[in-house]
């Protein structure tokens, strides 16, 4: 279950002190603080099939940091059948190889991803949702498919992650329907469920079910479909939580690592921090700390001549929105997601 409580993270209110005015000074605020009893910070993350050959050195990073892991992800084929890639199960097993031990909670992700016939894919389909949710008799097979797919896998736990409904209200009566149905059945089987929310959810026209935790995504301010800019601000992360306050239950915030590169032909492209740090070296660009996200940007020119600018998220990034997110009073962290991430700098900012 996921952790409750208030915890007090010393460290990252520091970096964030500093960061806002720029001494090392001590405010009457952070004496207050560090009177009272620090717990450790337990974070969720996310673990991608396609990052299977780059996250076992940052779970050994993070590794007492973490309280629950979500496998990303489950699918549909063509037949709008469930399914998990091969890759997804494979680093499943690996994970529980070599980190057998621990007893965080594992989830698998389901998204409404579509592969069709052909081998292309169909992302955050809808359609596939209205044909699942179309009738009682398709709604109860789906989640018989759902419950059958995460105990055969050896899953603790089923989170649910179907995007760009967006403002259609009739497929969000359906969608509503389903997770009332799906908690039902979750808790029968003795699985958690978790339901992620993104940030254009009306969540003030929406009556959620009692039961599953509720995530919201913190990102995607700026992306693949908007101008340069960072993923997420203070402002951005403060309005969600606001957003949040009238969901029942237990509810958290997800926030995302890494970045985007914008080309000036329109062309944007994802980095990771990693990847934008190498960039930063190989093109000797200066970087600059932006105030109201406090994520990294630079602008630079490639081998061809043309004008990029990328924003990314570091390790100061990350803490500080952290401790936006904790100042208001919530304490369940997501990370969107390890692979390609300085996870020794994120580790050591939690001690």
């Amino acid at each position: 279950m996921l952790r409750k409580g208030i915890w007090i993270f010393v460290g990252l209110m520091l970096i964030l002190e500093i960061l806002v005015t720029g001494c090392g000074k001590k405010t009457e605020r952070l004496e207050k603080e560090e009177k009272l009893e620090k717990e450790e910070l337990k974070i969720s993350v996310w673990v991608a099939y396609w990052d299977i050959d780059r996250v076992l050195h940052e779970v050994r990073d993070l590794e007492e940091h973490i309280e629950n892991f979500s496998y990303f992800a489950a699918y549909f084929n063509h037949k709008n059948q469930l399914m998990i890639p091969e890759n997804t199960t494979e680093i499943f097993q690996i994970i529980q190889e070599n980190f057998s031990g621990n007893d965080w909670v594992n989830y698998l992700t389901i998204v409404n991803d579509k592969m069709k016939e052909n081998g292309s894919s169909s992302l955050k389909d809808t359609e596939v949702l209205y044909a699942l949710f179309s009738n009682d008799e398709k709604m109860n097979k789906h989640i018989d498919e759902i419950i059958s797919i995460a105990l055969i896998g050896g899953y603790e736990g089923i989170e649910i992650d179907y995007e760009a409904i967006k403002k259609d209200m009739e497929l969000w009566k359906m969608y509503l329907k389903f997770c009332q149905k799906l908690y039902i059945k979750t808790s029968e089987n003795d699985l958690k469920m978790r339901v992620v929310l993104e940030p254009s959810a009306p969540i003030e026209k929406l009556t959620l079910p009692k039961g599953p935790d509720y995530i919201m995504m913190c990102y995607n301010l700026y992306g693949t479909a908007t101008e340069a800019g960072p993923k997420a601000d203070e402002k951005f992360i403060k309005g969600l939580i606001k957003k949040m306050s009238i969901v029942p239950g237990n509810k958290g915030f997800a926030l995302a690592t890494g970045g985007f590169d914008w080309k000036e032909d329109g062309e944007t492209n994802p980095v990771s921090e990693i990847q934008a740090e190498e960039i930063v070296k190989q093109y000797k660009a200066e970087i600059e700390r932006d105030e109201k996200s406090q994520c990294i940007k630079f602008v630079y020119k490639d081998i061809e001549g043309e004008k990029h600018e990328v924003w990314y998220a570091d390790t100061v990034t990350l803490h500080y929105w952290m401790a936006i997110i904790a100042q208001s009073g919530e304490n369940v962290i997501s990370i969107w997601r390890l692979g390609g991430n300085n996870s020794e700098k994120m580790a050591s900012g939690f001690k």
